[in-house]
């Protein structure tokens, strides 16, 4: 059986390869609508939170990108078939049209979205690929962060390495992620 702490040691044991796997592994992930947040825990265990945010903004940046041009130009038919007609993609297409990479980065803020499923909806829009890329790269930039922060001062914690930077970064990474869920609410006023 091929489980988690399989694939931890692997890319543990690839030594200088080992922010390449996590890169790929995250484009896997968010290609294969797998929860990537899995991959963001590892990469903050293995490298915290600074040198933990290229190797994910990387890894999501080539599965985002993947994802949106798989959509847009192998798959835009099938997918078009199964999600053209829903009531969510017309407002989506309605409000690229009207708003576009705000609506692409308003939508990678918000903590908690089928980022999945929007990588391949957006890539049937008419948003251009670039505006698509940076919005979505700027968008992700919050709400990775605080996954890195709160899960290598978690690890930290547990491995009985509490001082006051790592609390502060466990406090940093919650309030950061208080702060994207309250966003929506802000957003309407």
């Amino acid at each position: 059986m091929f489980g988690w702490t399989d694939i931890r040691d692997g890319v543990i044991a690839s030594g200088p390869w080992a922010p390449a796997i996590c890169i790929l592994l995250y484009a896997a992930t968010t290609i294969l609508f797998l929860p990537t947040t899995l991959v963001g825990i590892l990469v903050a265990l293995l490298y915290g939170p600074w040198i933990g945010l290229p190797v994910c903004v990387a890894g999501l940046g080539l599965g985002m990108s993947g994802s949106f041009l798989i959509a847009r130009h192998l798959a835009r038919e099938a997918l078009e078939r199964r999600i053209g007609d829903t009531k969510l993609y017309r407002r989506l297409e309605e409000n690229i049209q009207q708003e576009g990479w705000k609506l692409v980065l308003f939508s990678r803020l918000l903590p908690i979205n089928p980022s999945s499923f929007l990588n391949s909806a957006y890539g049937l829009t008419r948003i251009s690929f670039a505006r698509y890329l940076l919005a979505s790269l700027v968008g992700i930039l919050p709400n990775t962060l605080a996954l890195l922060w709160t899960t290598h001062a978690a690890g930290q914690l547990a491995t009985g390495k509490m001082d006051a930077r790592i609390l502060l970064l466990l406090f940093a990474g919650a309030l950061l992620f208080a702060l994207l869920a309250w966003l929506p609410r802000l957003l309407q006023r």
